[in-house]
């Protein structure tokens, strides 16, 4: 009777440890994120899409549902964002610095086979006869994808002959857990720094991004991206950590607009500092909001374009 029980015990212990083996193969590693091959995956026009330009409310789209792969609560990694999408088809955006939450009516869209997020908004306008506003439904459109618990935004573009250049930013939103904490998708979908490499220009100079580092004006940095998404430049012990940002933009020419002139990925790099002492390192590429623009506080910023 003794040598059953244990057998049984042994048994027992062995699938448990099976059954710990299992859950710890499920367990999702780390995977880099290519920005580029997500932008370019999500980049379309309205007329790629078929959106029709006379539907103005959700009531006039046929199709839609709700994708359950959104419902929850995802925020971007400074968590300056958060974005809760509900069954209900609400979704509710706090956004910082822009006061209380903003909720919207949304659906999910499969258009000529890509997934398609549509929000509808109210623009107010004033007559000029009248100093009561007048509300007009909008719907914005969003491509978009779910993976490894994270989100990527990228808003659809839409045609306009009076615009001579479109811009649209990859934005990213992390899945957050039962407690709130974006921490674990984070972690499993680190931003590849092979995303930036390339040579990047703008008015006031040029960086170059490599297996090296980063290169500016003969000067080379140590550089990587830290797990909120901020890229930080590193020389001689002194290092800035910058919030970036990663789209892509195109510039039209022709009568009408109607001809691509350039187009391509843009880096945007900005840093907030201190006091007039406390100075990004890759100055010399950036503009002084306060020196140049007469702007309260420190901030540094620029806007890259990769070269051609």
């Amino acid at each position: 009777m003794k040598s059953m029980k244990k057998w049984i015990a042994v048994l027992l212990a062995v699938l448990m440890l099976a059954a710990f083996a299992g859950c710890a193969a499920k367990k999702e590693s780390a995977k880099e994120v290519d920005l580029r091959e997500k932008l370019d995956a999500l980049i379309a026009t309205e007329e790629e899409l078929g959106i029709d330009p006379a539907a103005v409310k959700l009531d006039d789209l046929t199709g839609g549902g709700i994708d359950s792969s959104l419902i929850g609560v995802w925020k971007t990694a400074n968590e300056s964002a958060v974005y809760t999408f509900g069954e209900d088809g609400v979704m509710t955006a706090e956004v910082a610095g822009y006061g209380e939450a903003n909720e919207t009516n949304y659906t999910c869209l499969l258009m000529n086979d890509q997934y398609v997020l549509c929000d509808e908004t109210k623009m107010a306008s004033y007559p000029e006869d009248s100093d009561e506003p007048v509300e007009t439904p909008v719907l914005s459109y969003f491509r978009y994808a779910v993976d490894r618990d994270a989100l990527y935004l990228v808003s659809v573009e839409t045609k306009d002959e009076m615009m001579n250049s479109y811009q649209t930013s990859l934005q990213i939103f992390y899945h957050a857990d039962e407690t709130g904490s974006i921490a674990a998708s984070v972690a499993k979908n680190p931003i590849s720094l092979k995303s930036l490499f390339g040579t990047w220009e703008t008015d006031k100079g040029t960086i170059e991004i490599g297996e090296n580092g980063l290169t500016l004006d003969g000067e080379t940095y140590a550089v990587s991206i830290n797990e909120p998404g901020k890229l930080t430049a590193e020389k001689d012990g002194a290092s800035t950590s910058y919030v970036m940002g990663f789209g892509y933009g195109k510039t039209y020419t022709g009568e009408n607009n109607e001809e691509v002139e350039s187009e391509g990925p843009i880096l945007s790099l900005s840093y907030e500092g201190k006091d007039e002492t406390d100075k990004p390192n890759l100055l010399a590429v950036l503009d002084d909001w306060n020196a140049e623009y007469g702007m309260d506080g420190w901030r540094y910023s620029a806007t890259f374009k990769l070269a051609q």
